[in-house]
């Protein structure tokens, strides 16, 4: 089977898979607010709500020890007594999110009100297994509600220092995001460098595996492989890598910082001139909105990255349009063209094939008179590389 077949294969399955995983999701959510909860919520009140399984849950998640031969009842009491102690070692993994959602709770006298549009099941779970939320009714109403002793363990933790670590939190979870929006796959060791580089401080790696993990958990926009981290759309990240080798004389694009956080945004479209030229030319066919223009270049931008052949792209968009004439099937392969030509590639570690093939064509060719595809600027032979190794230009990718 070809890499493209099994890619096909995965995305059937998926599809047809859509419908039992959003009659799963309902039952999961359905399971969230079976319980019937008081306001303000006491710990011990909210621990009694739990099954011993929910109980075993969190005592594993707060690492707490020597509790796991006692029975519910007593597993319930030592959780009262031992929990409050024990959640600020996840309350510095925080992000702005998670610490805006306890702050609103918080605010909101200790509870707040959930409607069907804003639940996020899986990020519920999440605050849940850490027993931080309690999730059920109140007078038929579906709530998140958090206890009254963890309120006030918040409270105090909440200072300014707490605020610069979950803004630092923030900006690493965001970068990383970003970052392999552009790379698809980054080993530990060079995601840890390039964090350094944009935060212009020393990264420790266990902290900051401990906070991207957490992210990962709580977000899932990125997955844990066995050496690295990948973008969340990528099946076989082994492909990426073995590309990415084959170009060790090519460095990794050298995104400006507003760059990767802007493709961390949950609404990012990878757009540029030829995507803006091809909307244009699909809108004066086709009676279709800004936002079912969106999901298609993010369609496209992912079929790209994922290798599959210039004809597989024309056939999808065949399946989306309606292409009546030779001319307009013409005219769309050559702007789709001109698309692929011009998107930042996982395999090409961010760079487009355009900008490859003028890189190497002037490296072989000897040129002197090298551009700065960043910077559109010359680069003489005493300038810092683009590349970003903090080199001279002559003594690294300007080496003869």
């Amino acid at each position: 089977m070809s890499d493209n077949d099994f890619e096909d294969l995965i995305l059937e399955i998926m599809e047809s898979m859509e419908e039992g995983l959003i009659d799963f999701i309902k039952s999961k959510e359905k399971d969230l607010f079976k319980y019937v909860l008081e306001v303000p919520l006491t710990l011990d009140k909210a621990i009694n709500t739990l099954t011993k399984n929910e109980m075993t849950s969190i005592r594993k998640k707060l690492n707490l020890k020597g509790l796991s031969t006692l029975n519910k009842d007593e597993l319930s009491k030592r959780l009262v007594e031992l929990m409050p102690k024990k959640i600020e070692v996840i309350l510095n993994t925080f992000d702005k999110e998670r610490y805006n959602l306890l702050k609103k709770i918080i605010m909101n006298n200790g509870y707040i009100k959930v409607t069907d549009t804003d639940i996020d099941v899986s990020k519920i779970y999440y605050l849940r297994s850490y027993g931080l939320i309690f999730s059920g009714l109140l007078n038929g109403e579906k709530i998140l509600a958090m206890p009254i002793e963890l309120m006030e363990v918040f409270k105090a933790y909440d200072t300014l220092e707490y605020r610069k670590i979950v803004n630092r939190n923030t900006l690493w979870i965001e970068l990383v995001t970003g970052m392999l929006f552009y790379y698809g796959y980054m080993n530990v060791e060079t995601m840890i460098e390039k964090i350094q580089e944009y935060t212009e401080t020393e990264c420790d790696i266990l902290q900051f595996l401990l906070i991207l993990n957490e992210a990962i958990n709580y977000h899932g926009y990125i997955e844990k492989t066995q050496f690295g981290f990948k973008n969340i759309l990528i099946i076989d990240e082994n492909r990426i890598i073995e590309e990415q080798n084959l170009r060790a004389n090519i460095p990794y694009y050298p995104f400006k910082k507003e760059e990767l956080l802007d493709a961390a945004k949950e609404d990012f479209v990878y757009k540029t001139p030829q995507t803006a030229k091809f909307s244009q030319y699909i809108k004066s066919l086709y009676d279709i909105d800004d936002e079912e223009m969106d999901e298609i270049l993010r369609l496209i931008y992912f079929i790209i990255n994922k290798d599959f052949t210039f004809e597989d792209i024309i056939e999808e968009m065949q399946s989306i349009f309606e292409i009546d004439t030779i001319k307009e099937l013409q005219t769309m392969g050559q702007m789709l063209m001109d698309i692929n030509n011009n998107t930042r590639m996982w395999i090409l570690k961010g760079f487009t094939p355009e900008e490859v093939s003028n890189y190497n064509a002037n490296l072989e060719s000897g040129n002197t008179n090298i551009i700065d595809i960043k910077t559109k600027k010359k680069i003489s032979p005493n300038d810092p590389c683009p590349c970003g190794s903090g080199k001279k230009y002559k003594k690294c990718c300007g080496k003869k």
